[in-house]
């Protein structure tokens, strides 16, 4: 199974709470080896470290650890009908066992050859010389508590995914809630958080085997309330929430930097604190993300409206206004044919610049009708009626096997490919320009380049910014799914743009 964790995808299995319970109780009853046999979906079953072929005998067993009470006790393997021999023979001579109430059922913890014991309900030895020198007891109830703590651990590792896709703006905070819930084995849960206008209420509610997950503003409400009076505070949010529901008692945790408080009724069993903080912390790192992801959206969308705005400004409107001034001016020269003509020419002129312009606005922003699994042709497809309407020799080239892409991530791609082909035509000085799509192991690989003037890409003049704002632009989207630009130019050399993106 694959795991997500804040940094980086990895491959691995979380922590087992139990078995390290499991072995520290072993070195304290300075036994060789520990086999668990639980009851686990109406079958009992066996664990072990190390695990060994024998291990089934103990099932055999079950009968006579059935008679143990709750607690400890000590055992001849030769007074164990049936399977007491076996172990014998594998030189097993004394047990000690511990039954247990675990999560999904009885239990019972078998030690193989103890030094330790049975005082009473305790187990107490002399430590071995290579675990240290002080006499220990052993808690049965510790065995219990880590088990709970172990299935919790697991069910907040499952957890990463979830969150890692609603930090990645691929699932919404009510979906967040509902999974967190799920996994703190909860009926309901409330987060909050502040924002500029009041408290911030997501929620979800299990409704027999249905949940219900919704979100909604407690307006003009001062984040000061939560922590003057929490427990009120969630009661009152998912009233407002949920149409009237309260819930509890709460069990309530402070995500990091007291950015997001987290109410938990549960379902069965209360979840340790530590479950509690640790979810918590997650479910606030997906909302911190989240936040700063639509923000960065955001940005970008007014940049890029602050882009076209200044395209038609700079562009038609100022051919538009020279127009009408000619056109005003060239009642003056009606008595001079040759002096109008010239005007007439000029006005003639400047208003084809500006169709052309026009034309090359529109181009731009029509949206590219192509199939998530047929990029390549589209991309040819694209870069011929560029070429077409723009007088460009364009050369496009692909590379690898090509598989479908996600829908987000081809539009990307042609928004980059008609960026690069965009700064050929106004800016590099060149009639011609390759691109050369990869789909390589893990993404897909894009180059758009050119053999024009070239520029610096370390220069941070204005003109400089004002010809490659959209790429700038550009830069902050692809980084948003996890992408890159590079571009590698020198003035007289050339541009070579490149965009990589895992799909």
């Amino acid at each position: 199974m694959t795991y997500l964790s804040l940094d980086t995808d990895h491959t691995g299995e979380p922590p087992n709470p139990l078995e390290e319970a499991l072995e520290g109780l072993r070195k304290r009853l300075g036994a060789e080896r520990w086999v668990l046999c639980r009851l686990d979906g109406g079958q009992w079953s066996t664990q072990a470290l190390p695990a060994l072929p024998r291990d089934h005998v103990y099932l055999i067993a079950m009968e006579t650890f059935e008679a143990v009470d709750e607690g400890w006790a000590a055992m001849e393997t030769s007074e164990i009908p049936g399977s007491g021999p076996r172990l014998q023979v594998a030189g097993v001579a004394r047990l000690a066992v511990l039954r247990s109430t675990l999560r999904r059922g009885p239990a019972f913890a078998v030690f193989e050859n103890p030094v330790a014991e049975l005082e009473g309900d305790v187990f107490v030895t002399e430590i071995p010389e290579q675990l240290g020198d002080q006499p220990s007891a052993v808690d049965q109830g510790a065995l219990a508590d880590d088990d709970r703590w172990d299935h919790e651990m697991h069910a907040l590792w499952e957890l990463l995914p979830a969150l890692g896709l609603f930090a990645g703006g691929q699932a919404d905070e009510e979906a967040a809630a509902q999974r967190t819930a799920q996994a703190l084995d909860a009926r309901a849960l409330v987060a909050l958080t502040p924002t500029a206008t009041g408290i911030s209420v997501v929620a979800a509610v299990k409704e027999g085997t249905d949940w219900n997950a919704t979100s909604c503003v407690l307006e003009g409400e001062s984040w000061e309330i939560v922590t003057d009076d929490p427990v009120v505070t969630l009661d009152r949010a998912l009233k407002e929430a949920c149409s009237g529901q309260v819930l509890g008692p709460w069990a309530v945790s402070w995500g990091v930097g007291n950015r997001l408080f987290m109410g938990v009724a549960p379902g069965g069993k209360r979840p340790s604190q530590e479950g509690l903080d640790i979810a918590a912390t997650l479910l606030g790192w997906g909302f911190g993300q989240a936040e700063g992801n639509a923000a960065a959206g955001q940005h970008a969308l007014l940049r890029e409206r602050s882009r076209i705005a200044s395209a038609i400004h700079e562009g038609l409107t100022q051919v538009v206004t020279n127009v009408a001034i000619q056109l005003q001016v060239l009642e003056r020269y009606l008595g001079d044919p040759e002096k109008a003509a010239a005007m007439v020419e000029a006005s003639r002129e400047a208003v084809t610049q500006a169709l052309d312009d026009l034309r090359g606005a529109i181009f731009e922003l029509a949206p590219r009708e192509t199939g998530s699994d047929d990029l390549a042709g589209g991309l040819v497809r694209y870069v011929d009626d560029f070429g077409a309407q723009w007088g460009l020799e364009v050369d496009c080239d692909v590379e690898g096997t090509e598989r479908p892409v996600d829908p987000d991530i081809v539009a990307l791609m042609f928004a980059f490919v008609q960026e690069g082909l965009t700064n050929v035509r106004k800016h590099a000085q060149s009639t011609s320009a390759t691109i050369m799509l990869e789909f390589t192991a893990d993404g897909i690989k894009v180059q758009v380049s050119d053999q024009g003037e070239g520029f610096d890409p370390s220069a941070r003049d204005d003109e400089g910014f004002r010809k490659h704002q959209g790429l700038n632009l550009l830069r902050s989207r692809v980084w948003l799914m996890g992408g890159r630009i590079d571009v590698v130019s020198s003035p007289g050399q050339g541009t070579s743009l490149v965009m990589e993106i895992s799909s």
